[in-house]
């Protein structure tokens, strides 16, 4: 049964961030408890998990600050806010 969560680790890190970090380490904890393999999938899919959720927080971040930019230089070009 670990095992299976630590493949299913490693298919949500390609698919889903948040459900392969959840599975990730509900498998590593079922997996040294039990002793059985597949330690490898479960780590795969949470460093994966990780990194696909840092991609999106990053990538979100660029966006608001894209959008913030944008605002600002719209403005300053139509002269809002200057008092003219």
């Amino acid at each position: 049964m670990s095992f299976g969560l630590g493949l299913g680790s490693l298919f949500f890190g390609l698919l889903s961030s948040i459900a392969a970090i959840v599975t990730g380490h509900i498998a590593r904890r079922q997996l040294r408890a039990s002793g059985e393999q597949g330690d490898w999938a479960a780590l795969t899919g949470l460093i994966s998990g990780y990194v696909i959720t840092a991609l999106w927080v990053l990538g979100i971040g660029a966006y608001i600050l894209f959008i913030v930019v944008m605002i600002g230089a719209a403005a300053a070009s139509s002269g809002v806010g200057s008092g003219i």
